[in-house]
């Protein structure tokens, strides 16, 4: 277990501790001189970081995303606090403990997944009841659903948050269907327990939470995509049928933003996913807002087609 956490750091002490680099920049100084920009964080917060010398040397040592121990000096800069780094070393994750570093939630895992499995176990509709058997039983996606979050900021942030929430709607869905007899108990229950599964996909979760997939426009995903070959963006919504829809309000992306970003980025083709249902009789609309933005090859993939690189 970790001795100093962020919440602890205080102005002046000289501290020997691990973090998770969140970012990793190179910076220059006003006389030229490189730098290293970090931000270093652990369940209880984030610290920003800089390495002033040997800039060369402790590069190629750590990259974003990595457990790094560190020692350093603690200052505060523009009243906060701020970590000057003398020494480093790479981590393994077997060195560390992740539940130092994330938010978890607090239930025991084991006991929510055989509570999980009770209430799949309790489905009488024999069909629905074996569909939930083998999704449950597959060992992929047992092990991402005891880790995954269910959401990235605004309820069950945190390891383990995904199975505590569809726990929790599940038991909310047998008092509701009390009042409501006619309904059918077993597919509201089974619709309940994978109405979020995609999740365990969506959001990353093994180091920093954070959508791999969904996103409304951002300035720096430029330089992330910058040359690539093929771009693949969501277009949940379209800004020529819906020109009146907040979309970054919804953190979605227009199929103009898809075709904006492939050309600032200088993409060799583009591929349009998560289309909205509602859109299903119109691709070419949503393929000719992207074409007025992009004069790259542009696809719109079915599910189960492989893309060739």
């Amino acid at each position: 277990m970790k001795e100093i956490y962020v919440s602890d750091l205080q102005p002046n002490q000289i501290i020997t501790s691990t973090f998770l680099v969140q970012a990793k920049d190179v910076r220059f100084k006003k006389t030229g001189e490189g730098y290293l920009s970090l931000s270093l964080s652990d369940k209880t917060g984030e610290v920003e970081a800089k390495i002033w010398e040997n800039v060369e040397e402790f590069t190629p040592l750590f990259e974003r995303d990595d457990f790094i121990k560190v020692k350093g000096a603690v200052q505060v800069f523009r009243k906060k606090p701020q970590l000057t780094v003398h020494k480093l070393r790479r981590l393994e994750e077997t060195e560390v403990d992740l539940g130092d570093f994330f938010p978890r939630s607090a239930r025991d895992p084991e006991e929510m997944w055989q509570e999980l499995e009770a209430v799949a176990a309790a489905i009488q509709n024999p069909h629905l009841g074996a569909l939930l058997s083998k999704i449950i039983g597959d060992p992929e996606i047992a092990t991402r659903l005891r880790q995954a979050p269910a959401a990235k900021t605004l309820h069950h942030a945190y390891i383990g948050g995904l199975l505590e929430h569809i726990l929790s709607l599940c038991r909310l869905a047998k008092l509701v269907l009390q009042n409501y007899p006619g309904l059918d108990e077993d597919l509201v229950i089974a619709g309940v327990l994978l109405h979020d599964l995609g999740k365990i996909y969506e959001l990353s979760y093994a180091r920093s939470f954070g959508y791999t997939s969904d996103t409304a426009a951002a300035p720096h995903l430029r330089e992330l995509f910058d040359g690539i070959e093929l771009l693949i963006h969501e277009a949940n919504f379209s800004a020529v049928l819906d020109p009146d829809v907040d979309y970054g309000f919804f953190g979605h992306g227009t199929a103009r933003d898809a075709g904006q970003l492939a050309t600032r980025s200088n993409c060799r083709r583009l591929a349009l996913v998560h289309l909205a249902a509602r859109y299903a009789e119109h691709l070419d609309v949503l393929r000719a807002e992207a074409a007025e933005e992009f004069d790259g090859e542009i696809i719109i993939p079915q599910d189960g087609d492989t893309l060739t690189i």
